[in-house]
């Protein structure tokens, strides 16, 4: 056999052999590790407003066009009078 043959064939199998023992390895330590993450347990959450909260900011372009209301993801209520618009923290 070739030195490089021999190389590439050894590589192959230890490969092959940590594939094999990686699912294993990891069935043996799941859920039983004292050093947990303490932000495992956070995951994905919705942004929640308050009762009566319309989600909008005022959006005041430039120009002559006039301020209207736009949704955001921040707690505020917006209200347009008379071509002026106000933004509210909720």
């Amino acid at each position: 056999m070739f030195p490089s043959t021999r190389f590439v064939a050894r590589f192959v199998v230890l490969v092959l052999l940590f594939a094999a023992i990686s699912p294993a390895a990891h069935l043996l330590t799941q859920g039983r590790t004292p050093y947990a993450s303490a932000l495992s347990t956070f995951g994905p959450s919705t942004a929640l407003a308050a009762p009566g909260c319309s989600m909008q900011i005022c959006n005041k372009p430039k120009g002559s066009k006039p301020a209207d209301c736009l949704a955001t993801s921040l707690s505020y209520n917006c209200s347009k009078a008379g071509g002026h618009c106000t933004s509210t923290a909720c």
